[in-house]
């Protein structure tokens, strides 16, 4: 599947459009095809990594989670 990944920290440019693994859901979870995805000011502070407080928790020097996006609307492809 393609994503929007970030491998570090910044503005707009920090984002590469890449080819990922699809993902299989564990029990309790869902896989869901995503049709439309929402920004944010949550994303943005993920993306620049401020307030820097966050970093103790999404990484220090870079973010651990490198697929940004948390509003998603679509279609449940797969449950687990």
């Amino acid at each position: 599947m393609l994503a929007l990944t970030q491998h570090r920290y910044g503005k707009f440019d920090v984002f590469q459009l890449e080819r990922v693994a699809t993902s299989t859901p564990k029990d309790n979870e869902v896989r869901i095809k995503v049709h439309a995805s929402g920004v944010n000011d949550w994303e943005l502070g993920l993306m620049e990594g401020k307030p820097y407080i966050i970093r103790m928790f999404l990484g220090l020097f870079r973010p651990r989670l490198n697929i940004v996006g948390c509003e998603v609307s679509g279609v449940v492809d797969m449950t687990g």
